[in-house]
């Protein structure tokens, strides 16, 4: 009998992922922790994802897999979904286009374990071409851990969703995952989780996340642009107890996201020059607007490989050219 303590409930949504689905189970039994149990959420998938999880678990039954399907309702409905089905202490959240280094959640556990004021914790990741395998980035970062509320609420500073391991009565005391939000939805569960408890971090990029053509479990930039009003909205009365330079810069770096998100999804160079533009005004500190600015006037190729170089010198400093 698996004692709940130790085990961790990794939750999968998925939609339309037949040719992902099972990467991804094979790289959480291919983790050097136990015990672990796998909830696939199937977003109302209309190929043969099904067909591929079930045939995976007849020669895996070893595996304690989870398969439930729900109407298409979006990735934070289907993770809440899993949240709720799930036994263990701790949950992990992998998006099926995702994948991860072997020990991530064994490096991960050892430092959630008997610490009770810590939440969750995340790691670093490298962006590998699904294609070929190829690694595209392998940055080195600044992991921002402890209190980091007040950080958090000036910009998304952690990692996506597929890099946490959390405990599961942290939703009981912060909520689930934010329906109303198409996107960033994980920077609004970050805000919450850090508001109640420390966030910690695996200083390593054990998080695979493979870049491919089709849609992400993320959203499209109208989206993400929408998220990032909701979110500044639904936290005014807290960014307002900011210091007044910490909320210019949560400001300024509203604009600057606003901005990057128009010139790198939406082609709109007008319109990213003007919310770039005020972004520096408004908070003249911060030398990644200028590089955001400045990237403007670049084809895509000169500004990966400028970033790329830079980053190489710059990185974990005040000069770092960042993404987000």
């Amino acid at each position: 009998m698996v004692n709940p303590s130790d085990l961790i409930s990794i939750v999968i949504p998925t939609f339309n992922r037949q040719k992902m689905i099972i990467d991804a189970l094979n790289t959480c039994i291919n983790q050097t922790y136990r015990p672990i149990e796998i909830i696939v959420v199937d977003d109302g998938s209309t190929d043969k994802t099904s067909e591929k999880i079930n045939s995976w678990k007849e020669k895996n039954l070893e595996t304690k897999l989870i398969y439930l399907k729900q109407i298409n309702s979006g990735g934070n409905v289907a993770r809440n979904y899993g949240i709720e089905k799930s036994n263990g202490q701790y949950i992990a959240f992998l998006d099926s286009d995702d994948l991860w280094e072997k020990t991530k959640l064994h490096k991960q556990y050892n430092l959630i374990k008997n610490r009770k004021n810590v939440g969750a914790v995340y790691c670093g990741l490298k962006e590998i071409n699904y294609e070929n395998g190829l690694v595209v980035s392998d940055k080195k970062r600044t992991y921002f851990v402890g209190l980091i509320h007040s950080k958090l609420l000036i910009n998304d500073i952690t990692s996506p969703t597929s890099s946490y391991l959390i405990k599961k009565e942290v939703f009981k005391h912060v909520g689930k995952f934010d329906t109303n939000l198409k996107a960033r939805q994980d920077w609004d569960m970050w805000i919450r989780i850090s508001k109640k408890y420390e966030i910690h971090a695996v200083k390593e990029n054990l998080l695979l996340l493979r870049i491919h053509r089709g849609v992400r479990t993320s959203s499209n930039s109208v989206n993400e642009i929408n998220a990032y009003k909701y979110i500044r909205k639904k936290y005014k009365r807290e960014i307002g107890k900011l210091s007044f330079m910490d909320q210019k810069k949560a400001k300024g770096c509203f604009y600057k996201r606003i901005g990057r998100v128009n010139h790198h999804y939406l082609s709109s160079k007008k319109k990213s020059f003007y919310f770039l533009i005020k972004s520096i005004f408004i908070y003249p500190f911060d030398f990644d607007s200028y590089a955001a600015f400045f990237g403007l006037f670049l084809n895509s190729k000169l500004r990966n490989k400028i970033n790329v170089s830079w980053n190489k010198v710059f990185a974990k400093t005040n000069f770092e050219i960042k993404s987000h």
